[in-house]
Formats: structure tokens, C-alpha cells, sequence
């Protein structure tokens, strides 16, 4: 525990945690000395409990977040040879397309990874909480638990798992933020009768842009049909 108050031990107290943890990824086949999916994560966490009195006590606390990795790293899973489902006469699926048509299946490969794009997983958050606990009387209690709380996130993938764009996905947002609100009454009534009353009040706003980059001619079979086109969708 560090402390950080300057009054005594009795009116206020507190801690400060903090985690941090790193990681190397998956090695990259097609680019020496690359690797996908590398941890880069820390966090902390400031907490002040503050009693001015026997019958009120505020506890406040400051949570931060800080991720610079990347995200889980996908394999390429593609068949190239048919799949019979065992059914009544027998379903036949043909092989994928990139291995039927293209002649392109990398073969099945769970410690290398081929992506081409980053493949980013980063975010950054803070968040305040106080909550109030204020004993009125002996039966009447009054709570008041108030948050904050904003983020931002940058997210890449790379889906089909080639050193080809065939589909990427790309998610940067640079707007969530949260407050809430919470008022309570408690008490009792007589020595039979308790009664909890409140308000809660919440708002929420969030902002991205969604970008897809899809290679229609590699989904279709023949990679000259057309390139790579972008899909962007705004989602508030």
C-alpha cells in the first residue's frame, strides 16, 4: 500500500496497484523477424477512502488502461479437398476456394502466422467512481454511487489469414464515453417495515467507422475480376 493522504489513518487511507505485461507473438512466415500477436498491456488503479465522521464515508477511485498489442493471431484453416457430409445420399462440399480455384492453400501451420496487415488491438481508458455512504440516523441511510468513464480503440484484423488481402476489417474509434448516477434511500420502519428508494440515471455516446477491404475476385475464383474495394459504415 502507498499512501498519499496527508491526514491520519483514521479520516483517510489509501492504495495504488499498477499491472504491466509483455509478451512476443507468433513468428510471421512471409516477413522475417515480424511476429502477430505480441502482448503490450498496463494498467493501474488509485483508490482514496475518506471517513470525516463515523456515520459518512467517500470512497473515490481512478482506473486507467493502456494496450498497445495486437490481437490473437488467426491460422489459415483452408481445404483444399472436398468434404463429404455423411447424409442420405452423401453432400459433397467442394474444397475452398482459394485451394479448388486458386491454387493458393498454405498448408495447415499453428506456430507461424501469414497475415499482412497489422493486425493492431489497441486501447486506452480512464474511469472515475466515487461512491457516498451517509448515515442520517440510526434506521436512514443515504448512497450515491457516480461513474465515469471514456475509452478509445483502434482494432485491425485480418480474417482470411494469408499474406494476401482477400479481407480485412479496420474499427478506429475515437468516442465512448459513459456517466451514471445512482441515488438510494434506505431505511426502516418500525421494527417490520425497510424501504429502499432512488434515482438512477445513465448516458451513453459511441462513435465508429467500420472499413471492410474485401477482394471480391479472390472470393469469386478469379483474382483479375477486380481488386481490393473498401466498405466503410458509420455506426453511432
Amino acid at each position: 500500500e502507498i499512501r498519499f493522504c496527508d491526514w491520519s489513518s483514521d479520516v483517510c487511507s489509501s492504495d495504488l496497484s499498477a499491472f504491466h505485461k509483455t509478451m512476443d507473438g507468433v513468428p510471421n512466415l512471409t516477413t522475417p523477424g515480424r511476429t502477430d500477436g505480441d502482448r503490450d498491456y498496463q494498467s493501474a488503479s488509485a483508490s482514496v477512502l475518506i471517513t470525516p465522521s463515523t456515520n459518512l464515508e467517500l470512497l473515490l477511485t481512478y482506473d486507467y488502461i493502456r494496450d498497445r498489442g495486437e490481437g490473437t493471431p488467426v491460422f489459415n484453416l483452408y481445404r483444399r479437398t472436398p468434404t463429404v457430409l455423411p447424409t442420405q445420399p452423401n453432400i459433397i462440399l467442394p474444397g475452398d476456394t482459394p485451394c479448388s480455384v486458386l491454387n493458393f492453400c498454405p498448408p495447415l501451420d499453428l506456430e507461424h502466422t501469414r497475415i499482412n496487415n497489422t493486425g493492431i488491438a489497441h486501447a486506452d481508458g480512464d474511469a472515475v467512481t466515487a461512491n457516498l455512504n451517509w448515515d442520517i440516523s440510526d434506521r436512514i441511510k443515504l448512497v450515491s454511487v457516480s461513474g465515469w468513464r471514456k475509452s478509445i480503440e483502434k482494432l485491425e484484423n485480418d480474417f482470411d489469414a494469408t499474406e494476401q488481402t482477400i479481407l480485412h476489417t479496420l474499427r478506429p474509434h475515437d468516442g465512448f464515453e459513459q456517466w451514471s448516477q445512482e441515488l438510494r434511500l434506505e431505511g426502516d420502519i418500525g421494527e417490520r417495515v425497510g424501504f429502499v428508494a432512488g434515482l438512477f440515471y445513465f448516458e451513453s455516446d459511441y462513435a465508429t467507422v467500420a472499413t471492410r477491404v474485401q477482394d471480391v475476385g479472390y472470393i469469386r475464383g478469379n483474382p483479375a475480376l477486380i481488386g481490393p474495394v473498401l466498405d466503410r459504415k458509420s455506426v453511432v
